[in-house]
């Protein structure tokens, strides 16, 4: 299932969601156009990406990369879906908390999710790169503050359903959850996607203003 677009309009522009997606975009095209080749992307991976060995090892200075690899994607697809996911979720949860709590918001989202995935892979030398953590935060937040909201999903091959948040974005993360302990050895962080949806669900009221 693919997500399109909500019917949960907000009340200012999403200055911090254009922003995230732009610099993410930056960073990729450097990769892409500027390193592209292998040796030197190696070499920029081993320095901004998270290695859960070295941060365990080396945490003093290697704590940077808790943010730096935030902005690191290893392909189009893994770019184009993380950026996708963003601009339909997190115009909302932007408009919700405002815009800077909301950039401290996503950041903590992914900071969290790259150490509980370091955590079940401190042996790994591996670079762990993406916003896929930082998105899930925004999207656990979603579904905790809209979980009514329509958001109009493609089913393959061509239906178009609305379906409330919370049966996308529930079906999205049981899924995860379960990728997260059956897949161990995928190249793909499963376990930073649910640690970083639960600490959206849970910190999007620590940094809401507003009373529950």
């Amino acid at each position: 299932m693919l997500p399109l677009y909500d019917a949960n309009p907000t009340r200012s522009t999403p200055v911090m969601v254009y922003t995230l997606v732009l610099c993410n975009v930056a960073v990729f095209l450097y990769q892409v156009l500027i390193l592209g080749n292998h040796v030197l992307m190696n070499v920029f991976f081993e320095t901004w990406a998270v290695i859960p060995k070295q941060l365990f090892s080396n945490p003093n200075q290697e704590y940077f990369t808790l943010i730096s690899y935030q902005f690191l994607h290893g392909g189009w697809e893994h770019i184009l879906s993380n950026m996708w996911y963003l601009w339909i979720f997190g115009n909302n949860v932007e408009d919700y908390l405002g815009k800077f709590r909301f950039m401290f918001f996503y950041l903590a989202c992914g900071v969290i999710a790259a150490v509980v995935q370091s955590i079940f892979s401190a042996n790994v030398n591996a670079p762990l790169v993406g916003a896929s953590g930082s998105v899930s935060g925004v999207m656990g937040a979603y579904i905790r503050k809209y979980p009514r909201a329509i958001v109009f999903t493609l089913i393959p091959p061509i239906f178009i359903v609305p379906l409330p948040a919370v049966v996308l974005l529930g079906f999205w993360i049981v899924g995860q959850t379960i990728y997260a302990f059956t897949a161990l050895h995928s190249n793909v962080a499963f376990i930073a996607h649910v640690a970083g949806f639960a600490a959206g669900m849970i910190l999007v009221r620590t940094f809401s203003e507003e009373e529950e």
